[in-house]
């Protein structure tokens, strides 16, 4: 679902004379935002998929044009795969750590917190299954996780020169890519 390129790949293989566009509405089943949104990328632009864009457009949907498959996945793998599983893992130590997190916590916790745990919640509402699928068939959630895995190993080697590495770094992300 998460992932577009190997449908990409399989219709190349098949070499059909046909469009074919790959949607992801980047929310979660059953939810309805208040302003519906997605990614799109046309997987093979014969025939009529950019008026099909279009007209999707025009009926009032937010939609992110990608260049291609690949551009699709890494960006999932980014605003997927990566977020889902810092929040999880968070779920999992809180939990290892046998941590109070009940609403009382939560209502005096600070906001950080409070952030972690609206959306470990808001999480756990869903089937698993659907975070499963966007970790494990995303051919880049793999890097997504080791980058993850790779910040917080540097935040436990302790000192105050290691946070000030990886606060950088952090603040580096939100900063406009030239």
């Amino acid at each position: 679902l998460s992932v577009k390129s190997r449908y990409a790949r399989a219709l190349a293989d098949l070499r059909l004379p046909c469009a074919a566009v790959g949607l992801n509405p980047m929310y979660g089943p059953g939810l309805s935002p208040a302003r519906p949104r997605g990614l799109a990328v046309q997987l093979r632009s014969a025939g009529r998929s950019s008026q099909f864009l279009a007209d999707l457009e025009r009926a009032g949907i937010s939609l992110l044009r990608l260049a291609t498959a690949e551009d699709h996945d890494r960006m999932c793998a980014q605003w997927q795969a990566l977020p889902h599983a810092a929040v999880i893992s968070f779920g999992a130590a809180l939990n290892a750590l046998q941590a109070d997190a009940t609403a009382v916590a939560r209502d005096f916790a600070p906001p950080p917190f409070q952030a972690l745990c609206a959306l470990l919640g808001r999480m756990l509402a869903m089937s698993p299954q659907t975070y499963a699928e966007v970790q494990g068939s995303n051919q880049f959630a793999a890097q997504a996780r080791a980058g993850l895995a790779q910040a917080l190993q540097a935040l436990g080697n302790g000192g105050t020169k290691e946070w000030a590495a990886v606060w950088q770094q952090a603040g580096q992300a939100l900063s406009p890519v030239d």
